[in-house]
């Protein structure tokens, strides 16, 4: 897998626990999916997953 797509996703993952339970468990599912998926998911993807799921009060989190 991508070592930016797992950066992105650890990154994702303790944002959304400093914003809640909810965001956490939500993104960990995401995450699982976008793991079991082919390296070819592009990352705009997997991104729009995370920063869906991403507190509202930090978004330049995601920022590359």
């Amino acid at each position: 897998m991508n070592t930016s797509l797992l950066e992105l996703i650890s990154d994702a993952i303790e944002a959304a626990k400093a914003g809640g339970i909810d965001r956490a468990i939500a993104l960990d599912y995401a995450a699982k999916v976008i793991q079991q998926t082919d390296d070819g998911m592009p990352l705009s993807v997997a991104r729009r997953i995370a920063q869906n799921l991403l507190p509202a009060s930090n978004p330049h989190h995601m920022a590359a």
